[in-house]
């Protein structure tokens, strides 16, 4: 696992915190579940590691940073406000996947990604950007990664 071109235990660990900053009620609460999934994540077999590479970490400025690096939604950490951004992430697949269905595109959803046929890939990238300028009022942050099945 850890030979593998594209691990990357930095980004991992990233994201995890972000997901616990955002769902914890408080900034404390936040660091407490940081903490506890750094030191569960040390107690697994080294192969099965998520952030194999990393020791010695201060959560508390590994959160001060976070937030500094994040200022658009670092108002949402320790609010519990990750079910709401789930909410208005699912409204905005919604949208897409009925734009989809109107063109008779086949497609899958998963997650926050579609699964369709190469030929209709650039029309469902104009759907996902459509429906996000709906949802979240311009596209800013939107980015799409089109991948190709190998």
């Amino acid at each position: 696992k850890h030979g593998k071109f594209l691990f990357n235990p930095v980004r991992n660990l990233n994201k995890i915190c972000v997901l616990l900053a955002i769902n914890n009620r408080t900034r404390g609460a936040a660091i407490n579940s940081i903490n506890k999934k750094i030191r569960d994540d040390h107690r697994l077999p080294e192969k099965d590691r998520m952030y194999y590479g990393i020791n010695e970490l201060d959560v508390n400025l590994l959160y001060v940073n976070m937030e500094n690096r994040n200022i658009g939604i670092s108002e949402s950490y320790g609010s519990n406000q990750g079910a709401i951004m789930q909410f208005y992430d699912s409204m905005w697949m919604e949208r897409v996947l009925s734009y989809i269905v109107q063109a008779d595109i086949p497609a899958i959803p998963i997650h926050d990604s579609i699964l369709c046929p190469a030929e209709h890939a650039s029309e469902v990238e104009r759907f996902m950007e459509l429906a996000y300028k709906q949802s979240f009022g311009d596209t800013y942050n939107f980015k799409v990664k089109v991948k190709q099945a190998g």
